[in-house]
């Protein structure tokens, strides 16, 4: 068993989840993107920050197949460090749901 392997994997996942609420909250204006690059891209159009996100996963997805890249002690910590940033990333998109949701008048 491959650990890498379920690390790209599991960023790829992050990075989908992190699509759809990045794309959710943008458009009920409830966040901001933060991310530069990310922000230009949606500001063209959100499709093209959706397709650009939802490549990358493809990407990891696609490197998580071969073993010669897995075996990259480069790629091993790079992974490590990509899923521990999204993971606070994952934080701050809860604390702002939490709060969307507390503040939402009930009808």
């Amino acid at each position: 068993m491959n650990l890498t392997k379920y690390a790209l994997l599991f960023l790829a996942i992050l990075n989908i989840v992190d699509t759809v609420l990045t794309y959710w909250g943008l458009e009920m204006n409830i966040i901001h993107e933060v991310n530069p690059l990310m922000l230009k891209l949606y500001s063209s159009h959100p499709i093209f920050f959706i397709l650009i996100k939802f490549g990358l996963s493809i990407i990891l997805w696609y490197l998580s197949k071969f073993d010669k890249v897995l075996s990259s002690s480069i790629l091993k910590y790079t992974v490590i460090l990509a899923i521990v940033s999204y993971l606070v990333v994952m934080l701050l998109h809860i604390n702002w749901i939490v709060y969307f949701l507390e503040e939402k008048p009930n009808v």
